[in-house]
């Protein structure tokens, strides 16, 4: 919005694109494994182009970024780059299976990555004596609230 913008980084919108690109690319590098594992090779080099795509534009777009954020960058790049070559040139040579451009991938499902606990602490019973804030307030302040 416009009153927040004198208040923002002038690099901020740059750094956020720059996640957007990495955030697309490791969600179909990732997305590309289970079809790799269902022999559907079409369908997992579809997602490697489109993450080998967003990880070469964001190199190109991230050069002004810091030497370890650009390192992070160019080593998931090349790992991705890698294991693309080598997904093309098995299927030009052998599979042969179709590969689906963007607009024809099927949306990435969505998953659960953490899987949520509570803490022990919360399950606990209290205890007055382990109270931290026991000793904050005086006992004679404690002893005259108590008549009341």
């Amino acid at each position: 919005s416009a009153k927040l913008r004198p208040n923002l980084d002038k690099g901020w919108p740059a750094v956020a694109d720059w996640q957007s690109h990495y955030f697309h690319a490791v969600t179909h590098w990732h997305a590309a494994v289970e079809p790799g594992e269902k022999h559907q090779f079409g369908l997992q080099l579809g997602r490697l182009n489109v993450a080998h795509q967003r990880l070469q534009a964001l190199v190109r777009l991230a050069k002004g970024a810091p030497p370890d954020v650009l390192d992070t960058y160019a080593a998931l790049a090349a790992t991705v780059a890698a294991k693309w070559a080598q997904a093309t040139r098995d299927n030009d040579t052998v599979y042969n299976d179709l590969v689906p451009a963007l607009k024809d991938l099927p949306p990435v499902e969505p998953r659960q990555v953490a899987k949520p606990a509570r803490p022990a602490e919360l399950d606990a019973r209290f205890e007055p004596a382990s109270d931290p804030f026991r000793e904050l307030v005086p006992f004679e302040v404690l002893a005259e609230a108590s008549v009341f």
